[in-house]
C-alpha cells in the first residue's frame, strides 16, 4: 500500500514517509513497516502475522508504481489513493472528485471476486473503471480472463483498457469483434487525461474489410474440418448436437457465419446457440421471441461490466439478420421458422457453395 497513517492520524505517502516515523494502516490500525530502496517502490507492508484482510497484501512493483503513475496521469480529478469504504470493505487504488473509481488489475481474479467488488462499489453509487496491467497487455491470460473487464462505448465499441508501466502509458484495445470465430481489435496509445477525453468523445471510422471474405470463408470452414478430425474437446458438444439430429457440424449452414462480424459476448458458444435454436425452430415451427431471445442467457456468462440494455440490443440485431436471411419471420411476439437453411452433406459441398453465397449476400 502507499499510504498510512503517521502517529498523529495524518495520511502520509510512503515516497515521503521518514523510516524514524511509526505508521498504522489506515483500515485495521495495525503498525506498518516502510519499504524502500533504490530499485523498489515505496510501500507500506504489514507486520508478518498480521490477519488484517482489507488491504491487497503481497503488491508487485508493477501494481505499486502504477498506482503511482495513474495517480498523476488523472491529477485533474484529486484523486485519493487506496481510500477505504468502511461500508463495503474496499479501498480502490485510486478514487476521483467525481465518484469514480480507478482500479488497477495485474494479478488475476475470479469471476466471484470481480462481481463481489463490482457489487460493492455500486452499492454506494460509485462506477468502478477496471484497468489491466503487463499480464493482461501481454496476452498471458485467456481472453475469458479479459472479457471479464469488457466495456461498450458508442464511440469505441467493445473495448478493454491497459496501464503500460514502462511506457507510463494508456493503452486501449477497442472495437473488439469476433469474425469468423477470430477475435479482432483496434489498438490506440492515450499519453493523457486530455487525449482520453477527446479519443472517448470523437467517433473511430474502423473499416471492415472484406476483400478476402471469399478466402476467409473457406479458411474457416477448413479449420473446422481439421478441429473434428483431431477431435477437438471444444466441439463435442456441438458435434454431438448435430449427429443427434441427423447433421454434421462440418456442414451447417452458411447462413450462420452471417453477420460475419459480431460482439465478442459468446465466443464459440454463438454457433452453438445458433444451431440449437435452428434446430428447435426445425421441430417445433414456432417459439415465443422471449424464448428465442433468453436462449442466449442459458448457455452464456456475459461480462459483469457490460450493461444489459447493450447486451439485448445484440441479441434483436442476431433475430433481424435472420428475418433478413429468410430463415425467420416474426409475428407478433411469436418467432416463426420461414424457411430451413441448407445443410451440407459433405465438406467439400460447403466449400464450393461458398462463392455464389457471398456474393448472394453481398
Amino acid at each position: 500500500m502507499l499510504i498510512a497513517f503517521n502517529k498523529n492520524k495524518k495520511l502520509v505517502q510512503a515516497q515521503d514517509a521518514h523510516r524514524k516515523e511509526t505508521f498504522f494502516c489506515c483500515a485495521c490500525m495495525e503498525l506498518v513497516t516502510l519499504k524502500a530502496g533504490r530499485h523498489k517502490v515505496a510501500h507500506f507492508a504489514h507486520q508478518k502475522g498480521s490477519e488484517c484482510e482489507k488491504l491487497g497484501e503481497g503488491e508487485t512493483q508493477e501494481h505499486l508504481l502504477g498506482k503511482q503513475q495513474l495517480f498523476h496521469f488523472f491529477k485533474i480529478h484529486n484523486p485519493r489513493l487506496e481510500h477505504y469504504f468502511a461500508n463495503i470493505k474496499q479501498r480502490p487504488d485510486l478514487l476521483l472528485d467525481n465518484n469514480q473509481i480507478i482500479e488497477f488489475q495485474c494479478s488475476p481474479i475470479s469471476s466471484r471476486r470481480l462481481k463481489e467488488r463490482l457489487t460493492g462499489y455500486q452499492k454506494i453509487s460509485h462506477i468502478s473503471n477496471w484497468i489491466l496491467g503487463k499480464p493482461y497487455l501481454k496476452q498471458k491470460h485467456s481472453f475469458k480472463k479479459l472479457i471479464q473487464f469488457m466495456r461498450y462505448q458508442v464511440n469505441l465499441g467493445f473495448y478493454i483498457m491497459y496501464w503500460d508501466v514502462d511506457q507510463s502509458k494508456l493503452l486501449i484495445q477497442h472495437h473488439i469483434k469476433s469474425y469468423l470465430g477470430k477475435l479482432i481489435y483496434e489498438w490506440h496509445t492515450i499519453d493523457n487525461l486530455d487525449d482520453l477525453t477527446m479519443f472517448i468523445n470523437n467517433p473511430i471510422n474502423v473499416c471492415n474489410q472484406r476483400n478476402h471474405l471469399i478466402a476467409d470463408l473457406k479458411h474457416h470452414t477448413i479449420s473446422i474440418q481439421k478441429q473434428l478430425s483431431l477431435g477437438s474437446s471444444s466441439l463435442i458438444r456441438i458435434q454431438n448436437l448435430c449427429y443427434q439430429n441427423g447433421y454434421n457440424f462440418g456442414g451447417y449452414p452458411l447462413e450462420l457465419d452471417y453477420p460475419y462480424y459480431e460482439p465478442p459476448l459468446w465466443g464459440h458458444q454463438l454457433n452453438y446457440i445458433k444451431i440449437k435454436l435452428l434446430l428447435y425452430l426445425k421441430l417445433n415451427l414456432t417459439m415465443s421471441k422471449k424464448s428465442f431471445l433468453e436462449m442466449f442467457d442459458l448457455l452464456t456468462e456475459f461480462p459483469l461490466m457490460i450493461d444489459v440494455k447493450v447486451i439485448n440490443g445484440f441479441k434483436m440485431q442476431l433475430l433481424s439478420s435472420w428475418v433478413k436471411l429468410g430463415i425467420i419471420m416474426i409475428d407478433g411476439n411469436l418467432v416463426k421458422l420461414n424457411q430451413m437453411p441448407n445443410w451440407f452433406e459433405s465438406y467439400d459441398q460447403k466449400l464450393a457453395a461458398i462463392p455464389n453465397f457471398v456474393k448472394k449476400k453481398n
